[in-house]
This record gives structure tokens, sequence and C-alpha cells, in this order.
């Protein structure tokens, strides 16, 4: 079983913003594989979509607690399901990765990600997986980093709609292949 993660804030006022990134790939990850359409699950805090996706059974949550407390999601669930850290897979943002690259890690630490730190002090653990997308603009941005990942459309529809696509397809390729062969491959 897999516990696959979006992170971002919940709200329209979010949406589209380059911080919830995550969250736009989960929902799309979940479509396009024929889970369950999403529900809000208020004792985890979260909108869940369940089912199984080429034999892998895979329950993919969307944090309604806004990022920086994306952990008590986290460890509710896993703890629920009795999914160990390391086939929970975190999917989100990367100020530091340039635009449309997405990498895949392990064992890392937050780099500063206040959703990613809020999941570590959850789960007293580093070791989960997290696909890691990035969002840093190629030409330097006139506002402060904290203002663009919540600007919307700061990314642009067809760019964000290519970075969204490419990382369905690698945890689909994780998912078949393993997420370590595909971790490798990611770029």
């Amino acid at each position: 079983m897999i516990l696959l993660v979006g992170l971002g804030n919940p709200g329209n006022a979010y949406e589209e913003t380059p911080h919830n990134i995550g969250r736009a790939i989960v929902r799309r990850f979940a479509e396009n594989a024929g889970l369950a359409p999403f529900a809000s699950e208020e004792r985890f805090e979260a909108l869940i979509s369940a089912g199984t996706f080429r034999q892998t059974r895979i329950i993919t949550a969307l944090p309604e607690t806004f990022m920086n407390n994306s952990g008590q999601t986290v460890a509710r669930l896993a703890t629920f399901y009795k999914i160990p850290a390391k086939d929970i897979w975190i999917v989100h943002d990367e100020a530091d990765i340039p635009l449309q690259h997405v990498r895949i890690a392990r064992d890392a630490r937050s780099a500063g990600h206040r959703g990613v730190e809020s999941i570590i002090e959850a789960l007293g653990t580093k070791d989960f997986w997290r696909i890691r997308c990035g969002i840093k603009p190629a030409s330097p941005i006139d506002m402060p980093l904290e203002a663009y990942v919540l600007k919307k459309r700061a990314i642009g529809g067809e760019t964000e709609t290519r970075i969204i696509e490419k990382a369905v397809l690698l945890i689909a390729s994780a998912i078949d292949n393993g997420i370590e062969e595909t971790a490798q491959q990611a770029d």
C-alpha cells in the first residue's frame, strides 16, 4: 500500500499557485488512475481518494490543514492504515529546483520547506519519499519567494500542465518499476 500526499493549501484562493502544485499533481494522478472521487474525511483533516492502480493499493490525500501543518494529516493516515514511512510519497513544490524539473528523494532534509518539516516532525523520521517539483523560474523574480509561491498563475497554464503531466507519469512509473529505479531517471 502507498500513501500518496499532495501538499498545498486548501481553498480556491490557493489553486493555480506554485505552492499548490503537489495538490494538483495528486488530484490529476487519482483521476487518471481511476481512483474513487475525493471525499472529505474529517478525522484526517483531508480530502481522500483510494483505490487500486496496477495492482497496488493507493490512498491519495490532500491535507486540508494548510501547508505548514501537513504532518498532522500524514501521521494520522500512516497510523490508521499502518503505512510505514518508506511507503509514504509526498508530492510538493521545490523552489530550489528549476521550473519543469521533477526529482525524487528519500531520507532528505526539508530544505526549508515547512510542509515537509511538519511531516518530518509528526512522523519522527525523514525516511519517506519526496517527489519534488521545481517551481524556480528561469529569470529572477521581482518579489519575495513567499509572495511568488502564493501568486495565482505565477507559473502559467501550459507550463503548469506540463509539470503536472510529467510528475503524474513519474508516479505511474514509480508504481510500475519501483520508486528507487524511477528516482534515478527523474530530472
